[in-house]
């Protein structure tokens, strides 16, 4: 993903998932290529992430769509 509205606070680099600068395009294929030819690495990330989604709190939850929401709504 790239690193916009709250993906720091969900998604960690190397950690639950890979977050590249905005308009970098050679870096985010650069990190779906990196994925797409190591599906343990691949699988490591996905499960991380998934972990990650299970822990948020309730408010967490509602305060990211929230924020979702309004970032479709800004760009109408």
């Amino acid at each position: 993903m790239t690193d916009v509205g709250l993906a720091g606070e969900v998604v960690e680099n190397g950690q639950n998932g890979s977050v590249v600068s905005v308009g970098d395009r050679e870096a985010f294929l650069q990190a779906c290529i990196a994925l797409w030819q190591d599906p343990s690495r691949r699988a490591q990330l996905g499960r991380a992430a998934q972990d990650t989604a299970r822990q948020l709190s309730s408010r967490a939850k509602e305060e990211y769509l929230m924020r979702y929401r309004e970032s479709f709504e800004c760009c109408r």
